[in-house]
């Protein structure tokens, strides 16, 4: 901690009772060293100021990473190819691992109706077909999106299946199962998603100054 007798910033004294302020404590300048913020030196009012607005700056760089990051998740979503037979060895590319994916929905009491009212004349009943149709693509979503978090651009050999998911009580479950696979034809956009999850990664939250200041 610094030996100077006023605050490096405003150079309000450290001593004294008038017009005096409390030095950031040493506990506080080593939390945020860690963040490359040196408030050796500072009052507590200019060291929360500091924190403050570099803080502000760090969540809305933040944000920027993040609608971004987004946007070349949506892309790489669209561009995951899905088929139901194993990928040709020609294709190339490597196994990650199995890529699956449930979706619990419910039917609800209005499809119910729908359903017993079609049944009664012998029709198909498009309210549970539609309930069906959902949780597929629901499900079918988030095992591309496992298959990307792997590595991959490819789910060879899908399969999807719908069974109930409780006795009685209008739950149907929609399985999406299939390999996850790295085509030497991945999107150019890969390498940028892996990097922005990294540089989010690196940006964890600091916690508030006064809570630190608290801790001395």
């Amino acid at each position: 901690m610094s030996d100077e007798k006023k605050c490096r910033e405003c150079g309000k004294s450290f001593v004294g009772i008038f017009g005096s302020v409390s030095p950031t404590g040493p506990r506080t300048i080593a939390k945020f060293k860690k963040y490359d913020l040196d408030l050796d030196g500072m009052c507590i009012f200019c060291a929360e100021k500091l924190v403050n607005e570099k803080n502000k700056c760090r969540a809305e760089d933040k944000v920027k990473l993040q609608k971004r990051l987004e946007a070349v998740r949506r892309e790489l979503l669209e561009s995951i190819l899905v088929q139901t037979v194993p990928h040709y060895e020609s294709l190339g590319g490597e196994i990650l691992g199995v890529a699956s994916r449930f979706s619990v929905i419910g039917t609800g009491p209005i499809t119910a109706i729908a359903s017993a009212f079609t049944d009664m004349f012998g029709k198909e009943s498009i309210a549970y077909l539609e309930k069906i149709r959902t949780g597929e693509a629901n499900a079918m979503n988030m095992a591309k999106l496992q298959c990307l978090e792997l590595g991959g651009n490819l789910i060879s050999g899908l399969a999807l299946s719908v069974s109930e998911a409780t006795s009685g009580n209008g739950m149907l479950m929609i399985s999406c199962v299939g390999t996850a696979v790295r085509t030497p034809h991945i999107s150019e956009n890969f390498s940028e998603y892996t990097a922005l999850k990294r540089e989010i990664e690196k940006r964890p939250l600091w916690g508030t100054f006064s809570t630190a200041a608290a801790q001395e």
